[in-house]
C-alpha cells in the first residue's frame, strides 16, 4: 500500500484541502465539501483528499458525486499509518481516532509544498483560494 498522497493537477493554482473523518461525521462533511464547492473559483483547482479509515463505498461514492472538472475527491484510508502509533494516542467518545489523523498529514503529503486542513464542521462561505 502506498502511504503518500502525490499531487492530482500539476497547475500552480491548485488548492489542496484535507479533511479527516470517520463514518459518523459524513453527512457534516459532506456539507462543509458542498459548501466549498458551490463557493470555489473555475479558475483554481480544488484537491480534496478525505482521510478515513471506516468509510464504506456507497458513501465515498456518494461524496465522489460532487467532483467537477476542477475538483477532485479522494479518498486515503488510514489504517496503515495508525497501526505505528496503536496505544500511543488516547480515544473516548470525544477524542476519535480520526481526529489524530491531522498529526500524520505532513508525511502523507510530503509533495506538496502546503496544504488547508478543515474540520468536516465547517462551513465556507468564500472561495478558500483567496
Amino acid at each position: 500500500m502506498n502511504n503518500k498522497i502525490e499531487k492530482i493537477f500539476t497547475s500552480e493554482k491548485t488548492i489542496p484541502v484535507v479533511f479527516a473523518t470517520d463514518k459518523n461525521f459524513i453527512p457534516y462533511m459532506y456539507v462543509a465539501i458542498t459548501s466549498l464547492i458551490e463557493n470555489s473559483s473555475p479558475h483554481n483547482n480544488y484537491d480534496i483528499v478525505i482521510l478515513y479509515r471506516d468509510i464504506d463505498e456507497y458513501n465515498q461514492n456518494k461524496l465522489k458525486k460532487l467532483c467537477k472538472e476542477n475538483i477532485s475527491i479522494r479518498f486515503f484510508n488510514m489504517t496503515e499509518n495508525m497501526e505505528k502509533y496503536k496505544g500511543v494516542w488516547y480515544t473516548h467518545w470525544s477524542y476519535t481516532e480520526a481526529m489524530y489523523y491531522r498529526f500524520i498529514i505532513p508525511q502523507i503529503f510530503e509533495s506538496y509544498e502546503k496544504i488547508l486542513y478543515l474540520d468536516g464542521d465547517i462551513i465556507i462561505n468564500c472561495d478558500i483560494a483567496e
